[in-house]
């Protein structure tokens, strides 16, 4: 998925449904490259969806496609943390919300 994730590789990377597939579908020059339809087939049963998105919401990740989630929706639910909520309040909302069926995360 991410070179940086390799390389330091938390405990969740193990687990995690986009590992060892390479970062097409996740990462591109810009987000029209990113395949979201695909990725959030992948990311959609992953057991690390819930790690994934913390680590992406706690770490402020700015391009790319993690745990289904694009950069401009990770903005907003960034905002949510900046005025108050707790990151695991905020990717419990986000897994759960309705608009985001496709993710049947198992955490």
């Amino acid at each position: 998925m991410v070179q940086h994730l390799e390389a330091y590789s938390p405990s969740w990377w193990d687990e995690a449904a986009c590992r060892g597939i390479g970062n097409f579908h996740f990462f591109g020059e810009d987000e029209r490259q990113c395949s979201l339809k695909r990725a959030r087939i992948i990311c959609g049963g992953c057991k690390a969806i819930k790690s994934c998105l913390t680590h992406a919401l706690e770490n402020k990740e700015e391009y790319g496609i993690w745990a289904g989630t694009s950069a401009r929706a990770r903005e907003k639910l960034i905002v949510l943390i900046e005025q108050g909520l707790d990151v695991e309040t905020v990717v419990k909302m986000t897994l759960s919300n309705p608009r985001f069926r496709w993710a049947q995360y198992g955490g």
